[in-house]
């Protein structure tokens, strides 16, 4: 659990946002009392960083054993998930970082940045807790990404996803992304990406 205090005077200022005196624990989702599950999605600011980094922790080490070699699921979370890799998300012009919220717990995230082809938006990460995965969490999270990046002049959404994580792909298409081509990158330390790129016009 962590209390916010205070914004960083650095912090991107989100208009609309209360950023005091708001705590934010870590967990499954709450139900309101129909057992509806009550989702929301909001702005990260520089504050959160830490708590997304310990989200992607759990969720890597429960999600993709058998998918990722545990080795690699070490190398890829100090690599990007560090505070210093998730703060570009919410400096850089065209990028942005937005938290899944079930009352005050993030339960998921989405990141996102320009991309190197003119007039196309990168969903870098987007990552569920258990609790939440099957319920419309990600088409919300992605739908969510799709207006920001129409907002940004973009007129393609482009992802890379482990071409052995069969869920997530499957959901992708159900939103509309198809597979365009295999891709397979070393990103060091002996690891490699192995990848589908998918893609969709906005």
């Amino acid at each position: 659990m962590w209390v916010r205090r205070r914004c960083a005077a650095s912090a991107k200022r989100v208009a609309g946002r209360d950023c005091t005196d708001r705590v934010l624990a870590s967990g499954p989702a709450t139900m309101d009392a129909a057992g509806a599950m009550l989702m929301r999605i909001i702005p990260a600011i520089a504050a959160d960083l830490p708590a997304v980094g310990r989200l992607a922790d759990e969720i890597w080490r429960e999600y993709y054993p058998g998918i990722v070699p545990l080795a690699q699921i070490d190398y890829m979370l100090e690599r990007g998930y560090s505070v210093e890799a998730l703060g570009k998300f919410i400096r850089d012009e065209g990028a942005g970082l937005a938290l899944l919220m079930a009352g005050d717990s993030p339960v998921g995230f989405a990141a996102w940045h320009r991309f190197g082809e003119p007039a196309t938006t990168k969903l870098d990460k987007l990552y569920l807790h258990a609790s939440v995965r099957g319920r419309g969490a990600g088409r919300m999270l992605i739908e969510h990404v799709e207006r920001e990046a129409r907002r940004d002049g973009s007129r393609k959404l482009t992802l890379r996803v482990n071409k052995d994580n069969a869920k997530s792909i499957a959901a992708y298409r159900a939103c509309g992304l198809a597979v365009v081509r295999h891709d397979a990158v070393d990103i060091g330390s002996g690891f490699v990406m192995d990848d589908f790129i998918m893609e969709k016009t906005l």
